[in-house]
């Protein structure tokens, strides 16, 4: 019979990360574990293999994950993270004793508010640097990490925003991973001369955030250099270090507080990552700004660049450096073509996105630019797969370029991208744009609209201003054909705000009459009433106001409308559109509005 292993939560483990495994069979496991050592298993915010030594609790190896993983995978790929505890030695990087290191809420510990972005090592890493940076002694406060509500309290639904204005504003470094410790060496010494005694720093990779407080202590009248280093993927721990000397710091390299493994996946193509200051005044003036598009600039970086790299294009865009990322251009076209081509095109792996996801994610049309200027120098062929290439994944998980681009969280990029990308590879765009909105499991224009993302749909409607009138109504009532068959009208009729709407409404300018009601009279596009908002009828009834003359709008219209105001599938809701939208809908026809006591009987 195979073993069956339950795990209760370590001491000090938020209970509500763990749950008993029961179908698990620790044979298997077994085998492939270190002699004498025990393992166990157990599932809760992120899958993991914990190997135990029965002498020493702390964990050796671990193995996050999303999902439901197999059982070789988990005992193939454990990863190697032998660090020490504070009783060993200060000079070198360790774990504290009262601080559980095996703790993971990073892309599992919930989701933002209002929003199906799941909590990132982003929201992580400047959450505690925050925290940090506010505290009196630069102590990290973990009660903030102890539950889910206690961690969604401190991060801001438009938290991604905030870091992305953030970033923007700060001073930061492009440095070698090897290099780390040379930069925090400057830091202190800058402290030092601007007798300060707290630093906050983000560390950027292509592919993950962590965040560093640099502290100086007096003791004895010498100064003490303290760094702690916060790896989201050790949630409610940071590993620190201390010297007496500079000089100690300076030798010090991401190494020195990563495993390798971990350093293989942060650091996939390139040894180079962004190093940003994170001034407490830049920050409390971020936090009360509004969210909205990102700053118009970005300061430019400090220092020499590391060596040309692809990692090194892929941080640039994805942080925004345009200027940076535009003084390798003369340098990428000098180089010979197949070195030239590697460069751009890359291995064409898993873990090595095509660089468009990374200026996509630089969110700024001055990145998209830097992006097209790196890539016109690609033949044809490969200047075509930029933007077909499918990323992280397959089947459902699956992306392109484009569909990535027309994603709610994406907005602001996604109108240069269209403009880039119909530039580039002009014969082919508008092929890609089409099958990427109706070919796809999901419509993502339709999910845009729901999440109330106007810039996407104003985006995509520039996009697509060229076609005739009834290309162009084709475009806006077509469905997905797959998993979720809603055009663009079903999603904005179901969001919350009344944009997306307003977006359709100007889109339909200069289209003739009949192509205007053929895109706002689809009756099958509408939700039951309850599902639709007040803003999104009212936004509706208005462009029909605006686009269709009264006695030209259809019976099926005037059905609708009459269906919602009487609330004949929503009995036990009359007051879900109100009044006033009741009196808007009937306007439209020239009918008098149901009495209120009329509409709650139907």
């Amino acid at each position: 019979m195979p073993m069956r292993g339950h795990c209760n939560p370590p001491n000090g483990v938020p209970a509500f990360l763990y749950q008993n495994v029961d179908e698990v069979d620790l044979e298997e496991l077994r085998a492939s574990a270190p002699r004498n050592w025990a393992i166990v298993e157990f599932r809760g915010v992120a899958y993991e293999v914990r190997w135990l030594r029965p002498d020493w609790p702390p964990v050796i190896s671990h193995y996050w994950g999303q999902g439901n993983k197999s059982r070789d995978a988990l005992a193939a790929r454990c990863l190697d993270r032998t660090f020490p505890l504070a009783k060993g030695p200060k000079d070198r990087p360790y774990f504290s004793v009262r601080r559980p290191y095996n703790v993971n809420l990073n892309c599992g510990g919930g989701h933002l508010p209002g929003s199906l972005v799941p909590i990132s090592c982003v929201d992580l890493s400047l959450v505690w640097t925050s925290m940090t940076l506010r505290s009196w002694r630069g102590k990290p406060d973990y009660s903030r990490f102890s539950n889910i509500p206690s961690l969604l309290d401190n991060i801001p639904h438009n938290n991604a925003w905030h870091f992305t204005e953030l970033i923007q504003q700060c001073r930061a470094w492009a440095i070698e991973a090897g290099a780390l410790g040379d930069r925090f060496a400057k830091m202190f010494t800058e402290m030092e001369a601007a007798q300060q005694s707290l630093y906050g720093l983000l560390l950027s990779t292509v592919n993950h955030v962590l965040g560093v407080a640099l502290k100086i202590k007096h003791r004895g009248g010498k100064p003490h250099y303290v760094v702690l280093l916060y790896e989201p993927n050790c949630s409610v721990a940071h590993r620190r270090v201390a010297a007496d000397r500079i000089d100690d710091i300076a030798r010090l390299t991401l190494a020195s507080f990563l495993p390798h493994a971990d350093i293989r996946e942060y650091l996939p193509n390139g040894d180079c990552l962004l190093v940003h200051h994170v001034d407490k005044a830049i920050l409390e003036r971020v936090r009360r700004r509004a969210s909205g598009a990102p700053a118009p600039s970005t300061a430019p970086l400090h220092g020499n660049l590391p060596p040309l790299s692809r990692a090194l294009l892929a941080l640039l865009l994805g942080h925004n450096q345009y200027a940076a990322a535009m003084s390798l251009v003369p340098i990428v076209r000098a180089m010979p073509e197949p070195a030239r081509r590697a460069l751009l095109v890359g291995s064409q792996q898993k873990d090595d996105a095509p660089l468009v996801f990374h200026a996509i994610d630089g969110r700024h049309p001055e990145t998209l630019q830097a992006f097209a200027a790196l890539i016109e120098m690609l033949d044809p062929a490969d200047r075509k797969r930029q933007f077909t290439e499918v990323d992280e994944g397959d089947g459902d998980s699956a992306r392109t370029p484009t569909e990535w681009a027309l994603k709610a969280q994406n907005a602001v990029a996604a109108g240069p991208f269209l403009k880039v990308m119909a530039r580039l590879i002009p014969d082919d765009a508008m092929s890609i744009l089409e099958s990427t909105v109706f070919d796809k499991h999901e419509n993502p224009l339709c999910m845009a609209a729901n999440e109330g993302s106007a810039g996407t749909l104003r985006a995509f409607f520039d996009a697509i201003a060229h076609l005739t009138s009834s290309e162009k109504a084709r475009w806006m009532t077509r469905d997905s054909v797959k998993l979720f068959p809603f055009p663009v009208l079903q999603g904005a009729m179901t969001s919350t705000r009344r944009d997306p709407l307003d977006a359709l409404s100007d889109a339909l300018d200069g289209m003739t009459l009949k192509d205007k009601i053929r895109v706002l009279n689809q009756y099958e596009a509408f939700p039951i009433p309850q599902f639709c908002s007040r803003a999104a009828w009212q936004a509706y009834a208005a462009a029909v106001d605006r686009h269709i003359p009264l006695a030209d709008r259809p019976p099926g219209l005037q059905r609708r409308y009459l269906h919602a105001c009487s609330f004949r599938e929503a009995p036990a809701r009359p007051s879900l559109i109100g009044r006033s939208v009741q009196k808007a809908l009937c306007a439209l026809f020239g009918l008098e509005p149901p009495a209120p006591d009329a509409a709650a009987s139907h």
